[in-house]
C-alpha cells in the first residue's frame, strides 16, 4: 500500500469524526464511543432511512437555526443535523437552551409528515432511551419520566429537551417540522447507536410503521 493511499484513508476518516492519532509510528485507529460517525449511525437506522442526509459538527450556533435554513433550499424528509455543542442553543418561548460541549444536539426535518402530534416526538425520545438504557444502562431502566410533554426526566433530573418548530408558506399549511432535541450525556454514552435509536423510533410513529 503506497504513502498516498494510506493519506487518502487517513482523511476520509477524519472526516467521518473518527478518532485518529499520529505519531513515530504511522497513524492509528481508536474508536470512540462519544465520537459522532454518521457511518455507524447508518449501520444502524431502519431500511427506510439509510438514504438520509446526516449533517455532523463539533460546535454550531443552533441545530434548529441550521435546519431551519436548510428547509428555506428544499430539505429532505429526515434530514438530521448533529452538534456535541450549541453556542446558540434555542428553548421554548425564545429561551436560551444550555448547551454544553460534549452533549447531543439534533434537530430532525420532516417533510409534510403523514401522522404528527406536539406530544410525539418526547414520546418518541423517551421510548429511544429507554431501549438505549436497556442495552447500556440497565440500573438506569424504568427511571425516565416526562414533564410538560416536552422535557424527560431521569431519577428526577432532566436529562433531554425537545423543541418542535414549524415552517410554511401560509398559516394553514405546514411543509416543515423542524424537532429539536438535546440530550445530556455520560462520559462513555454511545452516542451513535443512540442517535440512530431516536431516529427509528421518529420514523415508526411518523411512518406508522409497526
Amino acid at each position: 500500500m503506497t504513502r498516498a493511499c494510506i493519506n487518502k484513508c487517513f482523511k476520509e476518516l477524519k472526516a467521518e469524526s473518527d478518532c485518529i492519532i499520529a505519531d513515530s509510528k504511522g497513524y492509528a485507529y481508536i474508536p470512540s464511543y462519544n465520537t459522532v460517525n454518521t457511518s455507524v449511525i447508518k449501520q444502524n437506522l431502519c431500511s427506510g432511512l439509510k438514504s438520509i442526509t446526516i449533517h455532523s459538527f463539533t460546535s454550531i450556533t443552533s441545530t434548529n437555526a441550521y435546519a431551519r435554513h436548510i428547509c428555506i433550499d428544499n430539505a429532505s424528509d429526515f434530514e438530521t443535523v448533529i452538534a456535541r455543542e450549541q453556542t446558540r442553543g434555542k428553548g421554548r418561548h425564545g429561551n436560551s437552551f444550555d448547551s454544553p460541549k460534549d452533549g447531543l444536539y439534533m434537530s430532525v426535518i420532516l417533510k409534510k409528515p403523514q401522522h404528527f402530534d406536539i406530544n410525539m416526538p418526547a414520546k418518541c425520545v423517551s421510548k429511544a432511551l429507554e431501549a438505549y438504557n436497556n442495552t447500556y444502562c440497565p440500573e438506569l431502566c424504568n427511571t425516565l419520566s416526562i414533564v410538560n410533554d416536552q422535557d424527560i426526566y431521569c431519577n428526577g433530573n432532566k436529562c433531554c429537551g425537545i423543541l418542535t418548530e414549524t415552517m410554511g408558506e401560509v398559516l394553514s399549511a405546514t411543509d416543515y417540522y423542524v424537532v429539536g432535541i438535546g440530550v445530556t450525556l455520560y462520559e462513555k454514552a454511545h452516542i451513535n447507536e443512540l442517535i440512530a435509536l431516536i431516529l427509528n423510533e421518529l420514523y415508526r410513529s411518523v411512518k406508522d410503521v409497526l
